[in-house]
């Protein structure tokens, strides 16, 4: 499977591409004036090697596949999946309710981070696949960004309607037994005063 690799300057000014150039177009890769990146068609072995070399040097890369780009019908086809519930949807992350007007379709493994990621791009995952969506609420969309780790659990776990129903439902169960018990506790207070 054939990748398009992009290096680039880092964030520092130090880490700047220039010393480069000689090495990169020795290996193969080319200048793109309109990106200021240098790229170059290469396998899962070419990847790898060339990616250590860029972190070793601080170089920003990109590991571009027709796999890893954001396309524009991602949210449509959510939608068509996920019909709201009473003109509502639960968010995958924090369990709140949202209108469906307001609801926003996250990339479970961001759009980012799968271009970066040479283990994504060999598995041959869509990442505009159903699998790796889910709806969210604008702030935690905003939140989690490019994040990994928990966000990613909890975006596996709760992009199913049956496990967002379970954790709301538990949450109500939650908060009557909270106010049940409050209640208890202070009615001999409530009798005494009234």
């Amino acid at each position: 499977m054939k990748h398009l690799l992009k290096i680039s300057s880092g964030k520092n000014a130090d880490e700047r591409i220039e010393p480069y150039r000689l090495q990169l177009w020795l290996r193969g890769f080319r200048y793109e004036r309109s990106t200021n990146a240098w790229v170059r068609l290469v396998g899962n072995h070419g990847a790898k090697k060339n990616i250590r070399y860029a972190k070793d040097r601080g170089l920003r890369y990109e590991l571009l596949d027709k796999n890893v780009k954001r396309n524009t019908s991602y949210k449509a086809k959510w939608v068509r999946e996920n019909p709201p519930f009473l003109g509502m949807y639960l968010c995958a992350y924090c369990g709140r309710i949202v209108r469906a007007k307001n609801i926003t379709v996250d990339h479970i493994v961001s759009v980012g981070r799968a271009s970066t990621s040479l283990r994504y791009a060999r598995s041959g995952k869509d990442v505009n696949a159903i699998e790796n969506l889910c709806g969210a609420c604008s702030n935690c969309n905003s939140i989690k960004d490019a994040k990994g780790g928990l966000w990613v659990l909890r975006g596996k776990i709760f992009r199913h309607r049956f496990m967002r129903l379970m954790r709301f439902l538990f949450r109500l169960c939650l908060a009557a037994a909270l106010v049940y018990f409050a209640l208890t506790l202070w009615q001999p207070f409530l009798e005494r005063v009234l």
